[in-house]
This record gives structure tokens, sequence and C-alpha cells, in this order.
């Protein structure tokens, strides 16, 4: 598994910043973040507290897991500048994203008012398993708020960046 191969075709989603001198690569993309309820529901959006908090955590726990890529025999360093910025609400997040050619958008949904997209699956073994996330075209992530947690975050923004192997070894888990 590495996380600097980004499969991405056009390259609009994110951006890889190679420095040669230091051996570093950066990983650098920008969520516009839901920071107005939609739906007239809460639990739809985050506060400016949660988006500062996202900014901090997740970069840290990315960058602290020490990723390397080797590549003509140098080992590089990699790293994460994952930016999110509040963006109001969803039609102005979306507009953003569109102006953006590194943008995503990001959001949370109560799973009652969307169990289509968040739906239960028995497992037939006496077990069921929650969706706790979806992304829809790799650049707008929408999580459950019962999963909301920097785990999930992670695993959708990596679906952002093309990594589209889950429930595999060599995938994003």
């Amino acid at each position: 598994w590495n996380p600097v191969i980004i499969k991405d075709p056009n390259g609009e989603k994110g951006v890889k910043v190679v420095d040669t001198k230091s051996k570093t690569i950066t990983v650098k993309a920008t969520y516009y973040v839901i920071s107005n309820p939609r739906l007239n529901c809460e639990n739809t959006f985050y506060t400016e507290k949660e988006i500062n908090s996202m900014n901090i955590e997740i970069n840290s726990i990315l960058n602290n897991q020490g990723y390397t890529y080797e590549y003509g025999g140098d080992l590089y360093n990699v790293s994460f500048d994952l930016n999110f910025i509040p963006a109001g609400d969803y039609i102005d997040a979306i507009s953003l994203k569109n102006k953006d050619p590194y943008g995503n958008c990001f959001t949370r949904m109560p799973e009652k008012l969307a169990p289509n997209i968040f739906p239960v699956i028995d497992n037939n073994d006496g077990t069921v398993t929650h969706t706790a996330g979806v992304h829809q075209d790799d650049e707008i992530i929408m999580n459950a708020n019962y999963g909301d947690n920097n785990r999930n975050r992670i695993h959708e923004i990596f679906h952002s960046l093309y990594f589209n192997n889950d429930n595999a070894d060599s995938g994003i888990g």
C-alpha cells in the first residue's frame, strides 16, 4: 500500500509536490466543509471549532504515520497538507469546489434522514455492518453522524485521493 500513488487522471482533485532536494513528497488537497445547517436539520454541518480541529488533527494523524516512498533508489518522506475550509451551505460548498481544481466537499448527515445512503447491512452471521461514510465521484464526502470520527474521515479522504480498494490488505480498510 502506498499513499503516494494518486490515481488522478486529470490531476484535478489532489496534487503531490515532489521536492527532490529534501526528498519529500507533499500531498495537498482542499476540502470545503459545510458550515451551515442544511435541510433545516441540526447535525448536518461542522462548527468552526470542528473544522479547525480537522485541520490540526487529520494532518497530524497522517503526518505521524511515517509514510515513505522509494523512487529511483532514494527514499522520500511523505507528508500531507490537507486544508479544511468553512464553506457555508451545501450550494456554497459545491460552488467553491467547482472553482477549485483541487477542491472537494465535506459534510455529514443524520443517518435517519438518508437510510439509503447509510444502510445497515445484515452480515447473515448475527452481526450487522453500518455504512459510516460515503463519497460521490471521489470529491464529495458525507459522513453519517454515528460514524463521524477521524478514522472514518481519513478513510473517506483517501477515496478523494483515489485510493479505492476498500476491505483489502493493500487498500484503505
